[in-house]
């Protein structure tokens, strides 16, 4: 290393660090390294040389290397122009030819490995070189195609065109037999510069197979893949999972749970109420939904804990698992009763502790409702009431059909077992059991009433026309399933 630039001033570490070779192979990559880049002692950095060729090969007859006869391999550096500068295109393609000249001399008379020089130096070396190179670095396989399709069209050489590719896109950019093949391509006809599709591996899979496996699964809905990879050995347990779930197209899914096993009477009121509702809205249209007026109780709980879907998020696949403890209800809860329709809330009541719902209480929430329709909503008694509630006994019971009859309102008949057709337990009370399990606990029940009636007239009149509207396509999907639940 001593001696290497003038002065006899050493690069701290830059090539000691990286080369580990023998002497004479050494001194080729200072040579070939210092002629390309320069080390700026102020800086302690390497910059590129912008020295003409004649003034580096004057300072390199200083160098220990040259006090013998040059080796063959500097050959090409007479063909060079006395003034071309190492940084120009001229300069850098001879520049190549003389490491790899250099590292074949050096290590084929030493009897080393080719493979094993090029494994210690060019992961260094080499790559930092052509990094510096590439004007275009990292280019898409399209393009360069396509430059090579562009200049095999003008009838250029392939030798050339690699040539040039390697100016730009760097010395690792493609290789000359895969220019040769390209060019020959083109030559042929070929216009797409993309690869081709490959048909792949041939598949496994035929109707035989595919059969045997649906008589399987007809046999038993609930088998698993371990159970048929027994019966048939030959298939892989991905070979099995493929047909069933691509070509079969059956998936693993669990049994949904419902409110009752409905009985074919509870499926024929069921369908005969859809009917009747979508009937009166293919007559009626929006004017029907206007009128709708409906409501129901519901228990409200000091503390009601998050639900398991609630408690989702997202995590990274080395994160922790979060563990979730068991949460029961409260035992201090406050029945709710609303009523709503689709403009907003009408009347919201809380039953008093020690009481219950009973024809009497039932036939006075309907009053105080008569009365906040009348304040809330004018027009709406003159038009007409659609009431639409459950037929727990209270609300079917002799004192609230009079008080019914009294008012001219209408009923619509909902029928038994059906919360799925009720818009307060599919839509209303649905959000508020969401939103009083974000984990807030009550002290009180006057705490409690407060920001569930806050809660209430809150939400938008988009919100309960959401519910509303809700209704058509589900009595239309009870239709269609026979008098069966709908699920959403």
């Amino acid at each position: 290393m001593a001696g290497l630039c003038e002065g006899g001033n050493e690069p701290p570490g830059f090539l000691k660090a990286r080369f580990q070779l023998c002497s004479p192979a050494r001194k080729v990559v200072d040579l070939v390294i210092c002629s390309i880049r320069e080390f700026d002692s102020a800086t302690s950095t390497w910059v590129n040389s912008e020295k003409s060729w004649e003034e580096v090969a004057k300072n390199w007859e200083r160098w220990p290397i040259f006090s013998e006869q040059p080796p063959t391999w500097l050959s090409p550096l007479r063909r060079l122009p006395s003034d071309a500068k190492l940084r120009s295109g001229v300069v850098r393609f001879p520049l190549k030819l003389i490491i790899w000249l250099g590292f074949f001399e050096i290590f084929l008379n030493r009897k080393v490995n080719v493979s094993e020089a090029r494994s210690r130096l060019v992961p260094v070396a080499w790559q930092q070189w052509s990094e510096m190179e590439a004007l275009i670095p990292s280019p898409a396989a399209c393009e360069v195609r396509s430059v090579i399709k562009f200049f095999n069209a003008q009838r250029i050489a392939p030798i050339e065109i690699h040539r040039q590719l390697c100016q730009v896109y760097g010395p690792k950019i493609m290789s000359k037999q895969m220019v040769r093949r390209w060019c020959r391509q083109f030559s042929e006809g070929r216009q797409s510069v993309h690869d081709e599709e490959r048909s792949g591996r041939p598949s496994l899979i035929n109707d035989d197979r595919v059969e045997l496996v649906r008589q399987c699964i007809m046999e038993n809905h609930r088998f698993t893949i371990t159970e048929p990879s027994s019966h048939f050995p030959h298939m892989s347990r991905s070979l099995l999972h493929e047909i069933v779930t691509k070509h079969l197209l059956f998936k693993k899914v669990y049994a949904r749970w419902v409110p009752k096993n409905l009985t074919p009477e509870h499926k024929m009121q069921r369908l005969g109420a859809a009917l009747t509702f979508l009937q009166r809205y293919h007559d009626d249209g929006d004017e029907f939904l206007d009128r709708i007026v409906t409501g129901d109780e519901t228990w409200i709980s000091h503390f009601t804990p998050e639900t398991k879907q609630q408690s989702m998020h997202w995590r990274h696949s080395g994160s922790p698992v979060r563990t979730k403890f068991k949460h029961k209800l409260s035992v201090r809860k406050v029945m709710c009763t609303v009523f709503w329709a689709r403009k907003g809330i009408l009347l919201i009541g809380f039953l008093p502790r020690g009481e219950t719902v009973n024809a009497d209480h039932y036939c006075e929430t309907l009053r105080k409702l008569q009365r906040a329709i009348q304040n809330k909503r004018r027009g709406m008694l003159t038009t007409g009431v659609v009431l639409l509630h459950d037929n727990a006994r209270p609300h079917t019971a002799r004192r609230t059909a009079a008080v019914l009859t009294e008012f001219g309102w209408e009923l619509f008949d909902q029928p038994p077992y059906s919360p799925d057709l009720a818009p307060s337990d599919f839509h209303v009370f649905l959000h508020l059991k969401k939103f009083l399990s974000s984990g807030e606990r009550f002290g009180n029940d006057e705490e409690l009433k407060t920001s569930v009636t806050r809660w209430f007239h809150s939400q938008a009149a988009e919100f309960y026309d959401r519910g509303i509207q809700k209704l058509i396509p589900r009595y239309d999907k009870c239709l269609n399933s026979d008098g069966g639940y709908v699920e959403k």
